[in-house]
């Protein structure tokens, strides 16, 4: 999953395998959201992967459930 702010609209938005899955007025938000879906999919023995952006684009963290993902291309 990854959290990216967009211009468009100035919200945060979760998309997961290339879908969007919600927006988010705050990236603190979209963050939390984010944790606990990956932790439903973790828990559903899935691995699961959040990977934070900054409004730049750029990667500021990542959060990690199980084994390590592959990377999407999200």
């Amino acid at each position: 999953m990854h959290l990216a702010h967009t211009n468009f609209d100035g919200l945060w938005h979760l998309h997961r395998d290339g879908m969007a899955l919600a927006a988010y007025e705050t990236k603190a938000e979209g963050e939390a959201a984010g944790q606990e879906q990956a932790r439903e999919l973790w828990s559903s023995g899935q691995p699961a992967q959040l990977v934070v952006h900054r409004k730049d684009g750029s990667i500021e963290c990542e959060y990690t459930y199980g084994d390590d993902p592959e990377r999407s291309s999200d």
